[in-house]
């Protein structure tokens, strides 16, 4: 399968039965609107290597290989190795996808996503997964505690973050793509993004040199008194620098930066 470039939110984590997998799944769902999950276990002593596409109701693309055979699986075989892999331990990657990411990740894997059954969450792990209830005062208290957290991240995703966009409209995701990596970056600085504009047009260089894209951004960031703000700006110069390249490389055309400006809003 063809996948975009997004951050695991979950790395080579070992989810010892189903109802951990399951765990994953919501958390990952919790920080979009779908998923892409990289699943590695045994079946019958074999090792497969799954990748699974999901939303937040349904099943929508997967994709199995035999390791040691190298075959690769889809459709109904795909599911079933998918589900007698749920019966054991295995090792997942989780990255969350937010809409235009997940319409692309579908665009992109047409012939998996017509071949995959489009199976209910609940019916991929009907039967495989028994509730947890804390057992202890401590368990309790620490349910409590991931729930808290779990309110705080819906808060912060309400932070809305005004996206102006004036570039040509085959290049609008791409362009969303850089904006949503330019926020959650902005975040470790603890900023917020609070409104970002792009301009970019198409160039046709001389001598049959080819089209370029030219691009400029303006982002107007909000940020507690001790953010080092000069920090904040050079890093986010670098990401957008960086994500341009990743956007020449998708597009077969070279994405120029010609300017970022940083301020506070």
């Amino acid at each position: 399968m063809k996948l975009p470039t997004v951050r695991p939110l979950v790395d080579n984590f070992l989810c010892r039965d189903a109802g951990e997998f399951w765990e994953v799944v919501h958390k990952t769902l919790g920080h979009g609107k779908g998923g892409i999950f990289k699943v590695f276990g045994k079946v019958g002593g074999e090792p497969y290597y799954l990748v699974l596409l999901i939303d937040d109701e349904k099943l929508l693309g997967l994709e199995a290989q035999n390791v040691s055979s190298g075959n690769e699986l889809t459709g109904e075989t795909a599911l079933r190795i998918l589900k007698e892999l749920l019966n054991g331990p295995l090792i997942v990657d989780a990255y969350p996808l937010d809409e235009i990411e997940l319409k692309l990740s579908i665009a992109d894997n047409v012939d998996v996503y017509t071949q995959t059954p489009k199976v209910t969450l609940e019916g991929m792990l009907v039967g495989r997964v028994k509730e947890k209830e804390p057992r202890s005062a401590t368990e309790r208290e620490l349910y409590t505690e991931e729930r808290e957290k779990e309110e705080k991240r819906k808060e912060e995703k309400l932070k809305k973050t005004e996206v102006v966009l004036n570039v040509p409209i085959e290049l609008d995701p791409y362009f969303r793509m850089m904006v949503k990596r330019l926020k959650n970056e902005a975040r470790a600085f603890n900023a917020n993004i609070k409104r970002i504009e792009i301009e970019a047009r198409e160039v046709r260089y001389a001598l049959g040199a080819g089209v370029g894209v030219h691009s400029s951004l303006k982002i107007y960031v909000e940020a507690p008194g001790g953010v080092p703000i000069r920090a904040l700006r050079e890093h986010l110069e670098k990401i957008t620098y960086e994500e341009a390249g990743n956007i020449s490389s998708e597009i077969e055309k070279r994405v120029v930066v010609s300017r970022v400006d940083v301020e506070r809003a």
